[in-house]
């Protein structure tokens, strides 16, 4: 149902922001007639009283509802470009009122700008643009107060909202500006709203940077509220205006409850900013723990891990420089400076180090007698004036160590020293777990891979192949891995034709198959097209192209048979050649022509490297598609197959009427095997044999 209704709703906003318009003009339109009205005795002076209030309150809460639709729900990223955009509201609401006032004191002399319709009407614009600024800083506030809001909350803001909607109710009342009862109702919501304005959890997730930069826009608010509260003020007691807006108590209640916020954002993001730096500090170790934890599921390697360790270091500790010194055994000692400091001479400030015994440990010719978790040093260099030195073990193994420098003499306290202790061992941590997951994949990703590649076979190759009445047909197919690139498949197209594909990607093994299952994905996706050998050898060229990569190509013959015309018509895409037995004259003959491998020329030419072919078979008559694998097996002596032996056994097998189609397919792979003798076979072999009734 929201699927259908959005793009009737995705439209609302402009209906909306039509009907405020409307709204004004409505005003402006009761405004005249009241004069009209009153200059001929037809209204009393009762209705003129509230009849523009009620407008412009109808306008007030067509405007709220419009805003809800214009600014949406709030997250931590976006409060400071929704207090810009609420104090560019606010500013241009306030241009708007300066600029018509101007242009009224400009002509405060002329007849135009004396005659009260004329007066209304600039006030009502003038009114309408600090209605439209307060309605949005409703708005606005209402996301940022009732982030991470609570029940309570809620039920809170839902009470102001109706008491907000109560008072365009009691604008028929005629209820005066200052009088006992307005004033009882003014201060009721006034307490209401500084209920809701004290619920401020938004300030605390600005970082410093954005607590400054939010309180100058908040500060530029607040003086944009204050001159429109002024112009309200200033007009209360003016007796040529039709109505007065400090009468009307929605647009009051809003105009304090955005003078209440504003000033209280101001106030709790001043006295938040002292503790601004120290929170964004502890907020800084807890990421660079949670970083460092999170480093296995990142799969980050060995030296990012150090690199997180030296600039979690620096940044906890508030040192200036310093470097982590890895030494496995038998390793030479591998050194790790800031990627984001300039790079310095590590031995000069080594040798600044007065303990000898510390320098030796450090440039990696002794580690001995170092049992301690930490060490506090003084420096005797130009810029630095301490040191904190933290042994790094691995696996119980002591192998490498962490140094931060800092410009002052003991520059380390305790809580230095405790998070760069905190830091090191969460990496020596991190470091033994990324080397047992080495150690686990290193053993088991062969049968993983394996495992998977099977899986894939299983669901690539047809549990059983089709073919017509007139036919026997068999298929022998071997990987030399556990799994191989050879493919093959059959497509019924119709009650007399059936479509065949034998095909070989490009070497062997998981990734081999990975291409097989794009080629399925073509065969399958192009065949019940109905499209000729040609066409699909072409089409099939063009989508291979896409998805395979630059050095990986696909050989095949794809063919049709034909019962009704007892014909075989084939393309060849840089494939063996089809062998065909001819039981009449008894002679084989091999069926080459043009053709390309598929993914070799990925352009429009490559349909001049096509041939299409036909055989005419009868009874009796064979077909042999294979792959190059049966050719290319090697014996013991390095003594290839051959494509002569393979002729020689199939015209054999062939010849024998008594031999079915899986009886001459199952000999000759037996053929193969006896030539390969103990020798493993080298690549993916495949046989489709075809023997016609």
């Amino acid at each position: 149902m929201y699927k259908f209704l959005k793009p009737v709703t995705s439209h609302l906003p402009d209906i909306r922001s039509f009907g405020s318009h409307l709204n004004w003009i409505v005003l402006l339109l009761v405004n005249l007639l009241i004069i009209v009205s009153l200059r001929h005795e037809l209204i009393t002076p009762e209705l003129r009283n509230w009849a523009p209030h009620l407008t412009l309150n109808m306008l007030l809460v067509g405007l709220l509802f419009w805003g809800r639709y214009q600014i949406g729900p709030v997250d931590r990223p976006s409060f400071l470009p929704l207090l810009i955009k609420l104090c560019t509201l606010t500013g241009v609401g306030v241009l708007v009122v300066l600029f018509l006032e101007a242009i009224m004191a400009l002509f405060s002399g002329s007849r135009l700008v004396s005659d009260p319709f004329f007066a209304t009407m600039v006030y009502s614009l003038e009114v309408l643009a600090g209605g439209a600024v307060l309605t949005g800083l409703l708005i606005g506030f209402k996301r940022l107060i009732l982030f991470e809001k609570t029940r309570l909350m809620m039920i809170t803001w839902r009470l102001f909202e109706y008491a907000l909607v109560t008072t365009t109710v009691l604008s028929l009342f005629n209820i005066q500006f200052q009088s006992l009862g307005y004033n009882i109702i003014i201060i009721g919501l006034s307490g209401l709203g500084i209920l809701l304005s004290v619920h401020l959890k938004w300030v605390g997730y600005l970082d410093f940077r954005q607590k400054v930069q939010a309180l100058g826009v908040l500060l530029v608010q607040l003086v944009c509220l204050l001159i429109f509260a002024f112009f309200m003020y200033f007009y209360a007691a003016d007796a040529h205006l039709l109505f007065h807006a400090v009468d009307n108590m929605l647009l009051v209640v809003l105009l304090i409850f955005a003078l209440i916020a504003t000033t209280f954002s101001v106030l709790v993001i001043f006295f938040n900013l002292p503790t601004s730096s120290v929170f964004e500090k502890k907020l800084e170790d807890l990421n660079g723990i949670k970083q460092l934890q999170q480093s296995l599921r990142k799969r980050q390697s060995e030296a990012d891990l150090y690199q997180l360790l030296l600039q979690g270091g620096l940044k906890a500790t508030d040192a200036q420089w310093g470097w982590v010194a890895i030494q496995r055994e038998g390793d030479e000692l591998r050194t790790h400076q800031p990627d984001e400091l300039p790079a310095q001479s590590i031995s000069s400030l080594i040798a600044a180090i007065s303990d000898a015994q510390m320098q030796k440990w450090l440039r990696g010719t002794s580690a001995t007698g170092r049992k301690k978790s930490y060490y506090l040093l003084p420096v005797q260099h130009p810029v630095y004036k301490s040191a904190l030195v933290v042994p790094l073990r691995i696996q119980e193994t002591l192998c490498g160590h962490l140094v931060l420098l800092k410009n002052v003499p003991e520059g380390f306290n305790k809580d230095a020293v405790g998070i760069a202790r905190l830091f090191a061992e969460q990496t020596c941590l991190s470091v033994e777990n990324l080397l047992l997951l080495d150690e686990a994949l290193r053993s088991e990703r062969y049968q993983e891979e394996m495992a998977i590649a099977r899986r894939v076979k299983a669901s690539l190759l047809p549990d059983s192949i089709c073919c017509n009445a007139d036919c026997q047909l068999a298929v022998c197919s071997q990987s030399a891995d556990d799994v191989g690139g050879d493919y093959y498949d059959a497509y019924r197209l119709d009650e007399d034709r059936v479509a065949l594909v034998v095909a070989d990607v490009s070497g062997h093994g998981s990734s081999a198959a990975f291409t097989m299952s794009q080629l399925k994905g073509v065969f399958h996706s192009l065949v019940p097209q109905g499209l000729s050998c040609s066409e699909f050898l072409l089409q099939a060229n063009s989508a291979l192209s896409r998805g395979l990569g630059r050095t990986t190509f696909v050989t095949l013959v794809y063919g049709v048979l034909d019962r009704r015309s007892r014909t075989f018509t084939f393309v060849r895409a840089g494939h063996c050649p089809v062998i065909h037995y001819s039981q009449k004259s008894g002679r084989l003959s091999q069926l080459g022509g043009k053709g390309m491998g598929l993914g070799l020329l990925r352009n429009n030419s490559y349909q001049e490297h096509i041939e299409e072919q036909t055989i005419a078979y009868g009874p009796g008559d064979a077909l042999l598609l294979y792959t190059d694998g049966i050719i290319e097996c090697r014996n013991a002596a390095g003594e290839e197959f051959g494509q002569e032996r393979l002729l020689q056994h199939f015209g054999a097998l062939a010849a024998q009427p008594q031999h079915s189609a899986q009886e001459v397919c199952t000999q000759l792979q037996e053929a193969l095997a006896d030539h390969a003798g103990l020798q493993q076979i080298q690549d993916d072999h495949t046989t489709l044999v075809l023997k016609f009734s």
